[in-house]
């Protein structure tokens, strides 16, 4: 899937399949990004996730 202007982000079919719980060699195939780009987009999220409480605090 190419990413098109008007979608909610390049990344948002990677999201999806991390959410269902596929691999990253999956996910690869699926999208045609390479594992790397996936792993990154990966950490990414997990980093984010790990810091909301600090942001929720911050108001």
């Amino acid at each position: 899937m190419q990413w098109q202007p008007g979608t909610r982000g390049r990344n948002q079919l990677v999201i999806f399949h991390l959410d269902q719980g596929k691999k990253v060699l999956e996910i690869a195939e699926i999208d045609g990004k390479g594992p790397r780009q996936i792993r990154v987009v990966r950490k990414r999220r997990r980093d984010l996730r790990s810091a909301e409480p600090a942001f929720a605090t911050a108001r």
